[in-house]
């Protein structure tokens, strides 16, 4: 798409957006978790009228828990699932909004542009670093949250194969982190870990270069995400990722297992049949999705909204803690406890330190039993 034709498809992307006001819908609403053998259903509710008529996304997280030293992969693509007429020198731009990594569970990236076997990040929208609403204003690719407070060296590895389109652009990658003390010096919401924004401004627009940084978090490591940006006048492009952690036993971090999509329902049923000990199904996300398909200026051009990255609903628990099920009316406290194995199995007494299904009157939530 040439320049004229892209601004020509920004304004007409800035008139539509200011006349829903969004770029992100609402968050669905969860009304019910029902823990059951093999399986977790919830059900939510979701009311917009930017999007009366959205598909969802189910997001499945699992814990990994580490019984020997091992590096572990919590993300990694090479994109080979685009398939675009977009090249290294002159991208396509499909006038996404929202688009999502298929193969990377959780992570998104917003103002995508496309080359076969490539994605691209519109590298104008240039990332400022502030948090908001819409997390951020720019163009990037972003992971969901990873917990690094229960692995020993709280540090991800990240591997990338990057390249650009024309000489004024760099790009790179970044961890950043979240907290909620405002009191504290650093005033950190979501914004990058300073020694770990890594920037290159020696991309090649010819071949890509493989980049690879070890990355730790300061003390706020709890909502970790990694981020690709980039700056310039055009496309800055990834052609393979690959994020990962090194572990111990006894070490655990929760991460992406699968992506579902819902049409014409609100409700979804969560296999966890194949739930073990050391991975194990731990939470999940709901977001809505509406997109527009258009004809102009090609056939393939669509708009896509989605929900706010929210922190994952870990199964259980009350979105702010607890243990609680969601949308549950609170049972007597002098009901019986009942355990169950995670296979389903009833027993008498948990083992310490495996994971156990509770069943408590109306509420059921795992644990680890102590």
């Amino acid at each position: 798409m040439n320049k004229k034709l892209h601004l020509l498809s920004a304004l007409a992307v800035g008139s539509m957006l200011s006349a829903s006001a969004v770029l992100m819908l609402p968050e669905p609403r969860l009304i019910s978790e029902e823990v059951q053998e093999g399986k977790v259903k919830i059900q939510w509710e979701f009311s917009s009228e930017d999007a009366p008529n959205p598909y969802y996304q189910v997001i499945v997280y699992k814990m990994h828990k580490a019984t020997a030293e091992e590096n572990f992969v919590l993300a990694e693509s090479g994109f080979d699932y685009i398939e675009s007429t977009g090249t290294m020198k002159k991208h396509q731009d499909l006038g996404a909004i929202w688009d999502y990594v298929p193969d990377c569970p959780g992570w998104y990236v917003k103002f995508p542009l496309y080359m076969n076997g490539a994605l691209g990040i519109d590298a104008i929208q240039y990332f400022p670093g502030s948090d908001n609403d819409d997390i951020f204003g720019g163009a990037y690719l972003v992971s969901p949250d990873y917990d690094l407070t229960h692995v020993t060296g709280h540090t991800l590895k990240i591997e990338a194969s990057l390249g650009r389109e024309a000489a004024s652009v760099t790009g790179g990658f970044c961890i950043w982190t979240y907290n909620t003390d405002w009191f504290d010096e650093k005033n950190i919401d979501y914004k990058p870990v300073l020694a770990h924004d890594h920037h290159y401004e020696t991309l090649d627009n010819e071949r890509f270069q493989l980049f690879s940084e070890e990355c730790q978090p300061d003390e706020y490591m709890s909502r970790t995400r990694v981020m690709f940006y980039g700056s310039g006048r055009s496309a800055y492009w990834i052609d393979s990722m690959k994020v990962s952690v090194d572990m111990v036993p006894g070490d655990s971090i929760a991460y992406g297992a699968s992506v579902h999509r819902v049409d014409g329902a609100t409700s979804f049923v969560i296999d966890t049949s194949a739930d073990t000990e050391n991975d194990y199904t731990y939470g999940y996300e709901v977001r809505a999705v509406r997109e527009d398909k258009r004809e102009y200026p090609t056939e393939n051009m669509y708009m896509r909204f989605i929900s706010p990255f929210n922190p994952m609903k870990v199964i259980g628990q009350e979105p702010g803690g607890g243990n609680n099920e969601v949308g549950s009316i609170a049972s007597d406290e002098n009901q019986t406890e009942e355990y169950y194995t995670l296979q389903g199995v009833r027993v008498d007494t948990p083992v310490k330190g495996e994971i156990t299904i509770v069943r408590k009157g109306n509420k059921t939530y795992k644990t680890i039993a102590r």
